[in-house]
């Protein structure tokens, strides 16, 4: 049985379609692209045009992300050599645990002024540098969070091998 509402008019109200549904487009269409009217002058070819736009900073890894999942850094050192090479299953970098892209991970990089960087893994932190892609809006957004100062850290997609399955369902990768 469904959760009725008991006290407010709700008859006239449009109820969300079931996972598996096909429905028709029907109301206001929202545009979530970003368009330059929305960056800076100053950012806009960093966040449109810039061939490498690279960051580095801390992957949330030994976190449980929320499709309950949570990969152990062991697990990553472990496979970060094919995460960062493989061509055919290369790493994802991703916003918010979503598997639509926003970049890929490269194992070094060296600024114009001499400065170098470079992917580690301790038993602390996973840090990892990458370059993010400008082919979709997310992709975009991410660039232009990062720029904004509001990019804390971002997520790496990667496939569990193996995992332990708590009783509460989380899901902890011990290899990808």
């Amino acid at each position: 049985m469904s959760i009725r509402v008991l006290n407010q008019p709700a008859a006239d109200v449009d109820h969300k379609a079931a996972v598996g549904e096909s429905v028709d487009p029907d109301g206001p269409i929202h545009d979530r692209r970003i368009t330059r009217e929305d960056v800076p002058d100053e950012w806009e070819h960093a966040v449109f045009e810039a061939e490498n736009f690279i960051i580095e900073g801390p992957a949330s890894v030994e976190i449980v992300d929320r499709s309950g999942q949570q990969i152990q850094m062991e697990a990553v050192a472990d496979s970060l050599d094919r995460y960062l090479e493989s061509t055919r299953e290369p790493g994802i970098i991703s916003t918010r645990h979503d598997d639509v892209p926003v970049g890929v991970p490269v194992w070094e990089w060296t600024t114009d002024e001499g400065v170098h960087y470079e992917t580690t893994v301790d038993d602390e932190e996973f840090t990892l540098v990458a370059n993010l892609v400008n082919e979709t809006t997310k992709s975009k957004m991410a660039r232009l969070r990062c720029l904004n100062g509001d990019y804390g850290g971002y997520s790496v997609t990667v496939y569990s091998n193996q995992e332990h399955r708590r009783n509460d369902g989380t899901r902890v990768t011990v290899d990808c």
